[in-house]
């Protein structure tokens, strides 16, 4: 059996047998995103009417191709799949991926699916699969998937189809893009560990995101996510079970066995990875964690234009367990030096409208701060990212903030980040992509530097230390 894997990321051909023209069905989706890819490998398209779609002829069976695909995607009717894996087998197809669901239902045959693995691995071939919404890889242009993504850095690798697209849209709101996305569905024979462990060198990877209803084959899912912390690839994990709802749920849904969070989050802490509860949390702290450096400590110094805000953050800060120290008298002074009479100085940081005198001294207070060596992390919040939406004429001197904000964090090697009013301005994007990340709520930020800070302080750790208590992650709870 081989355990190269390359032939879900770059296969030399692919076919998509369930191919459809029909815009609704899967099958049009998949056929349409291999099509992307024409360049690099071969796509064939199986229809059994033999329709043309989006401009390109299908064959009616893969009987019909001179060779055999590398790569076969099952989108055909469930009841006609185990014949066509036979037929890909038997012209030495090497990879499966199986998007129909419900195959054992369709077929009335109990552990069908299973069966047909077994009989994959027996030919030397491998499947990801089935019940699975597909794959999507930036830097081999495959696209095999329902939607589309941009590329970028932030892997995904979902047991939830639906769940990995969600995560998927969040990061394109936040404007990142997708190195890798693989929806693994019920893995009955090449598992989320397995994937995730081909993301070690993949290179274009550069912080994980992964979400599992399942933690069967626990001892190894720690070990690979130490693999890829160890490689300078921060995970982010999502799972479910803090509740008997989730974890019905998920048994209806995958039929997995969930662990307790509690077993969970102690296998990321041995893994140097770090739990979220929610989605949006977790796009929120890969954005965070795409360039900017990581906080060394829990130190914050906030720098407002609005009392208000300042003051609200602070609350914020300290709610998710975050220090907001209050600056020395050295500081302090030189602060006052740049800022007007009766301006807050001591953290929170009140401009008190000095910002919209001279847009510089958000830049000018902000290395003050990072460069006194008594914070470990800067959050600018308020207005700023604003003065060029609602001040056109602003726009180039508010980018030329943007990029001396970028200039110290890369000088004196700590983050700032950015709760900014607007979601989308000229500076916000400039931000985002000068390793300054910028988030739309407080809380988002105080949350994001939190985590980040725990995944800090893992980076000194041994990785891959037995679970406490010594047991599996996978043990099913309740």
């Amino acid at each position: 059996m081989t355990t190269d894997l390359r032939v879900f990321s770059d296969p030399r051909s692919v076919a998509v047998v369930g191919a459809s023209a029909d815009p609704a069905k899967w099958g049009y989706w998949v056929a349409r995103g291999a099509l992307r890819g024409a360049h690099r490998r071969d796509v064939h398209l199986v229809n059994a009417k033999g329709a043309v779609i989006d401009g390109t002829a299908s064959v009616r069976s893969l009987r019909e191709l001179d060779h055999a695909p590398e790569l076969v995607v099952l989108c055909a009717p469930a009841t006609t799949v185990p014949a066509v894996i036979d037929e890909a087998l038997g012209m030495g197809c090497k990879g499966f991926l199986g998007i129909t669901a419900h195959i054992d239902v369709a077929n009335g045959r109990p552990g069908l699916e299973r069966e047909l693995a077994a009989r994959i691995r027996a030919a030397g071939a491998r499947i990801v699969g089935p019940n699975c919404l597909g794959i999507y890889d930036a830097a081999t242009d495959l696209d095999l998937v329902w939607g589309s993504f941009a590329p970028g850095q932030v892997a995904i690798v979902s047991q939830s189809g639906q769940l990995g697209l969600e995560l998927a849209g969040l990061a394109a709101h936040a404007g990142l893009g997708i190195s890798r996305f693989v929806s693994v569905g019920n893995q009955v024979d090449v598992a989320a560990p397995d994937l995730l462990d081909d993301l070690v060198h993949h290179d274009t990877t550069q912080v994980v995101v992964v979400y599992l209803e399942s933690f069967a084959a626990g001892r190894d899912l720690v070990s690979v996510l130490a693999r890829l912390r160890e490689a300078g690839k921060p995970v982010i994990v999502l799972t479910v079970g803090a509740s008997d709802a989730s974890r019905d749920a998920a048994r209806s849904h995958t039929g997995a066995m969930t662990a307790s969070t509690d077993v969970v989050a102690a296998a990321c802490a041995a893994a140097g990875a770090v739990l979220v509860e929610t989605p949006a949390q977790a796009i929120d702290l890969a954005h965070l964690l795409l360039g900017s450096p990581l906080p060394q400590g829990r130190r914050v110094a906030i720098v407002s234009d609005s009392g208000g805000q300042g003051a609200l953050a602070a609350d914020t800060m300290a709610r998710h367990g975050l220090l907001v120290p209050r600056l020395s008298a050295d500081t302090t002074g030189r602060l006052g030096a740049l800022l007007p009479t009766g301006a807050g100085v001591g953290n929170p940081v009140d401009l008190a409208g000095a910002g919209e005198q001279d847009l510089d001294t958000y830049s000018r207070v902000v290395d003050t701060i990072l460069g006194s060596g008594e914070v470990d992390t800067v959050v600018l919040s308020g207005y700023f990212g604003c003065y060029g939406s609602d001040t056109p004429a602003l726009v180039d001197r508010e980018l030329a903030v943007v990029a001396s904000l970028a200039d110290s964090v890369r000088a004196h090697g700590r983050p700032v980040i950015v709760h900014s009013m607007s979601h989308d301005s000229d500076a916000v994007r400039h931000m985002r992509a000068q390793a300054v990340p910028t988030l739309h709520t407080i809380d988002a930020a105080a949350r994001s530097i939190a985590l980040a800070t725990l995944l800090a302080d893992r980076d000194g750790r041994q990785v891959g230390a037995v679970v406490p208590g010594g047991a599996d992650v996978g043990e099913p709870v309740g």
